[in-house]
């Protein structure tokens, strides 16, 4: 990993009723990072029609999603999903890792069934194989647990209309779009615990 310069972190999302995933990776576990996926996530999920007061984000308690537990008010993940894209952000309880079992299964299942198979040579190799992986993870892999359904079969029982471009996701390094979430923070917002970086252009 560190010879081949690929990122340390991975940032997952997976929608808990249709299986959908999304990941991205990361050199940081910052709240930079935690808050360039969440915009790239909102995004993506805007694009495709999905009302996003209607979505909930479930999060551990890792420091890139609720800050600094001494500070006051709402962390910079938390100020973005409820404040600035309408979501709801839940926290798991302290020590119940089994709260994120849906995400947990999918880790568990990528190292066994893409990381100990493929050659990863380079962030970009790793970009354009993991984002392989996800479209059949996401379009075609049946779900026994989902009635032998693939999850994009599932999202469109609840979004008939739906294009199959909601299963494709940037599966980028955050590190890269620098500062990608600032776009959406008003000048006036409180935003804490954020380390200073310089800021690159996402295209």
């Amino acid at each position: 990993m560190r010879s081949n310069g690929l990122p340390r972190y991975q940032f997952t999302a997976r929608n808990v009723k249709s299986g959908m995933l999304y990941i991205a990776f990361a050199r940081r576990h910052d709240c930079i990072n935690a808050a360039n996926f969440l915009a790239l996530l909102a995004e993506h999920l805007r694009e495709h029609n999905i009302d996003l007061n209607t979505v909930s984000i479930q999060t551990d308690n890792g420091s890139e999603f609720i800050g600094n537990w001494r500070m006051k008010g709402r962390s910079l993940f938390t100020h973005m999903s409820e404040k600035v894209f309408g979501m709801k952000h839940y926290r798991i309880p302290h020590n119940s890792p089994t709260y994120n079992s849906d995400v947990e299964t999918t880790h568990l299942r990528i190292e066994k069934d893409f990381c100990k198979l493929e050659d990863l040579n380079s962030p970009d190799g790793l970009s354009i194989k993991v984002l392989t992986c996800l479209l059949y993870f996401n379009l075609l892999r049946r779900n026994k647990m989902k009635f032998n359904k693939t999850s994009f079969e599932m999202v469109t029982e609840e979004y008939p209309e739906i294009k199959k471009t909601i299963a494709q996701f940037p599966t980028i390094v955050l590190d890269d779009i620098g500062l990608y979430y600032m776009k959406y923070i008003k000048r006036s917002d409180p935003v804490y615990d954020v380390p200073e970086q310089t800021n690159r252009n996402f295209r």
